[in-house]
């Protein structure tokens, strides 16, 4: 392990690995990966929860010089809850999208199925498609990434809720 990191357990233990630039580097090995980006720490408690393992290690790769920083986080079960109660809320706000213009909106591949426009129809727009195999539940057959879907039966994917 790299300086810092010493392994006294036996618990199955997750791995994060990132590769950032200089500066960033800087603040990881100044404040760690709470304070630098919440994002990976949140991405790593979930992924504990899910995997049902007590620790990760957060390894850090400096894209300039190859150094390592390496941070040992443990399993917090209030904050992953927290987590997931905020993505519930999220997931489950009725109010009304963002305007179009909204950089977040105006960058997303999806704004035309969001705001009713017309659909292409494209696996990834078919409740046929099963994301988790990369299949067409009908023809069985493997689905490419933007390519039109590979039978007739195109059924469009069923949103629920509006994006908040």
């Amino acid at each position: 392990f790299p300086k810092g990191i010493s392994y006294q357990h036996q618990y199955k233990t997750n791995l994060e690995i990132k590769g950032v630039n200089d500066s960033k580097f800087k603040k990881f090995e100044k404040h760690g990966v709470f304070k630098t980006e919440i994002k990976y720490y949140c991405q790593m408690q979930i992924g504990m929860s899910l995997s049902k393992t007590k620790y990760c290690v957060f390894l850090v790769m400096n894209k300039n010089d190859s150094k390592l920083y390496a941070e040992l986080i443990e399993f917090d079960k209030g904050y992953t809850s927290n987590i997931a109660k905020k993505a519930k809320r999220i997931l489950d706000n009725p109010t009304l999208l963002p305007p179009k213009a909204d950089d977040y909106c105006y960058f997303c591949d999806f704004n035309d199925v969001c705001r009713g426009g017309e659909v292409l129809k494209r696996c990834r727009t078919c409740d046929n498609y099963q994301w988790s195999d990369n299949l067409c539940i009908i023809t069985n057959k493997s689905c490419n990434y933007g390519e039109p879907t590979c039978s007739g039966d195109y059924k469009l994917l069923k949103m629920t809720g509006e994006w908040k």
